[in-house]
């Protein structure tokens, strides 16, 4: 992880899917069904069988945490359904307006 001159964190493909390993895991998650990477226009993009979810850098730890919490990443069980969460985007529609 690194700052930009702007004060923007990047992050290395290595670092970021490291880091939401470490996070999957402490929140009891299985990892391994994870991956990540640094999209074209900056967003952070998380992956996992049932859902894609692109959040800003800004604040996207806590917003992928409280997704985990609810749910939103498990398997499809009914409880939510498949598909595509986008938060904090001003391109596209806010699936989480919790903050």
């Amino acid at each position: 992880m690194a700052r930009s001159k702007g004060g923007t964190v990047r992050y290395s493909a290595e670092r970021l899917s490291r880091l939401i390993r470490n996070l999957v895991r402490l929140s009891g998650g299985a990892p391994d069904r994870f991956s990540a990477a640094v999209t074209g226009d900056g967003q952070i993009c998380i992956r996992c069988e049932s859902t894609v979810a692109f959040y800003p850098l800004e604040a996207w730890i806590s917003r992928f945490m409280r997704h985990l919490q609810r749910g939103y990443f498990e398997p499809c069980s009914g409880q939510h359904s498949p598909g595509r969460l986008i938060t904090g985007s001003t391109s596209a529609p806010q699936a989480d307006t919790a903050r």
